[in-house]
């Protein structure tokens, strides 16, 4: 097997055997291959049977093995040694997510000593090393030899970067790293856990620790993000969910939904609310909060809340007939006249949320005048303004009813009564949070 090299990344990595052998033949010495057959020829006769019988039984004991342009090599699979593991610790596939090695990938000298580099990189190892073995028929294993580093047992402890901790977190974690005598990368786990924890229990998802310094001294800082919002931005989607240049509805009506600002920090409760409310507008039938990492600053947040709208017209039409028992209990026609009613509305007037309702009924769609209804309604919200913290709602609404009276009908064996029609219409207004 190969060996392997720490230290900065830069040297002590072995070349396997096969490479090497796979580089000179490239080389195509022919020299080399004329001393060979001369060799061959000196020796006895008897000896090169005894030979050829050996080498023909290595041969079938060695895998072939592939040799790749440039001393090459196929990863067959990717191993860590003594890497400390806990909670808070980076895993092996955090650690191993964006390596040059991994399971399939061809790999070179050069490659391995930029994982080697990265790794060392992390600040949290006193060395690395690789070791390069064959597996299998094509492939090679790339074991990594970790050395945890350890420092001074931890003095003093101070955040950077932080607005939403309080200062006993900084007691917090100052007493619970003083009981070890060392400063670790468990010991450094553990600030992690309590920090981030903390930030975690107030939905302040994107609060984290970025690095350390001062172990050396025993005096350790954390410098922490804590998902400052640079941007908030309304994205409208199509009904196959791709992004479109503008919606119907005015950028103001959902900003004045959700609590994002620029300035403050993302916290996920605000989400919740914010797909509530945008919601509960029947403007939309989907809604999505996206938080992700600014493209300008990796410890910014940049806020997108993807809409997909609803049709903002609708009608709705309803015709009935009256059934009754008839001649043998079988159910029949009262009347052949339909009856019914006709709704229509507007979800989104002029793109403000606006919203206006409208139906008409009647018993008899062929004689509507008889008994003709109707009602309209309107309702205009943030009347107030939009900073309005009640988001207080002007309604309005006009409506009319005719219908036959109840109450002043003819009794058994009475003459009929003339119907007597009760007409109702109205208007109210009011305003509601």
């Amino acid at each position: 097997g190969g060996g392997g090299g720490g230290g900065g990344g830069d040297g002590g990595w072995g070349v396997p055997a096969a490479f090497a052998e796979g580089e000179e033949g490239e080389e195509g010495d022919e020299e080399e291959e004329e001393e060979e057959e001369e060799e061959d020829d000196d020796e006895d006769d008897d000896d090169d049977d005894d030979d050829d019988d050996d080498d023909d039984d290595d041969d079938d004991d060695l895998p072939v093995r592939k040799i790749l342009k440039d001393g090459n090599f196929v990863v067959e699979s990717v191993l860590a040694t003594n890497l400390p593991t806990g909670p808070g610790i980076p895993t092996k596939a955090e650690l191993f997510g964006g390596l040059n090695a991994r399971r399939n990938n061809e790999v070179s000298k050069d490659d391995l000593s930029q994982d080697l580099e990265a790794l060392l990189n992390t600040g949290l190892f006193a060395n690395v090393d690789a070791n390069v073995t064959p597996k299998g028929k094509n492939g090679y294993a790339v074991e990594f030899v970790f050395r945890e580093k350890i420092w001074p047992g931890v003095q003093s402890f101070k955040v950077k970067g932080a607005t939403a901790l309080p200062p006993d977190i900084e007691r917090q974690v100052l007493a619970a790293c003083r009981r070890q005598s060392s400063c670790t990368v468990r010991v450094l786990a553990t600030m992690k856990n309590i920090i981030e924890g903390y930030y975690t229990s107030k939905g302040l998802t994107f609060g984290t620790i970025s690095h350390f310094d001062g172990m050396e001294t025993g005096d350790v800082i954390a410098h922490v993000i804590e998902g400052e919002i640079t941007r908030v931005q309304a994205i409208f989607l199509d009904d196959n969910m791709n992004q479109q240049p503008t919606g119907r509805t005015n950028p103001r009506v959902i900003q004045r939904e959700h609590n994002f600002k620029p300035g403050q920090l993302y916290n996920v409760e605000d989400a919740k609310t914010a797909l509530r409310d945008i919601f509960l507008l029947q403007l939309f039938d989907n809604v999505q909060v996206v938080p992700r990492p600014s493209v300008r600053d990796q410890s910014k947040v940049e806020v997108d809340i993807m809409l997909r709208e609803r049709p903002v017209k609708t009608a709705e039409s309803e015709l009935e007939w009256s059934i009754a028992p008839g001649e043998g209990g079988k159910p029949d026609l009262v009347s052949i006249k339909p009856g019914g009613s006709v709704f229509f509305e507007h979800r989104n007037l002029d793109g403000w949320g606006r919203q206006l309702y409208g139906s008409v009924s009647t018993a008899n769609f062929l004689a509507p005048q008889d008994d003709l209804g109707f009602k309209l309604e309107y309702h205009h919200p943030y009347c107030l303004g939009d900073g309005d913290p009640d988001k207080t709602m002007f309604k309005t609404s006009v409506f009319n009813s005719r219908k036959l009276s109840p109450v002043f009908t003819g009794g058994p064996l009475m003459e009929e009564v003339p119907a007597i029609w009760v007409d109702r219409a109205g208007a109210k207004a009011n305003p509601e949070p």
